[in-house]
């Protein structure tokens, strides 16, 4: 299917001011890129517009419960554990991570930066 340019002015200036690179690349190269990360994605076009949906890996385990009780786990089999290390595992960002930390009080790090450790509180 070609693309329709509603407005070829507008179309043909952002392609020579190089703010766009190409006409109509732009789901494709979404699509190609959840492909190779292995993400799934769906597009839904309606006439005046189109919605991309993608979705997250492990959405069962999305809620704060789960993911607290799997920070638990992490650092019961590490105690030196990365917050990096931890965010790559639950597959959520650093700072997501820092403030789930900060909202659970049985959890401290005990030292300063590579020689510290973290410690469950009973």
């Amino acid at each position: 299917m070609a693309p329709v340019r509603r407005n070829p002015l507008i179309t043909r200036t952002l392609y020579y001011s190089k703010d766009m690179e190409s006409f109509a690349t732009g789901l494709k190269r979404i699509h190609d890129l959840c492909v190779a990360a292995d993400v799934k994605v769906e597009y839904e076009c309606g006439s005046y517009f189109f919605t991309v949906r993608f979705y997250r890996h492990g959405g069962t385990q999305s809620g704060t419960q789960s993911i607290q009780e799997r920070i638990i786990g992490l650092i019961e089999s590490d105690h030196r554990i990365t917050r990096a290390e931890m965010s790559k595992e639950l597959g959520i960002s650093v700072r997501k991570l820092q403030r789930i930390l900060n909202d659970m009080d049985d959890i401290e790090y005990v030292g300063h930066g590579k020689t510290g450790h973290w410690e469950i509180r009973s």
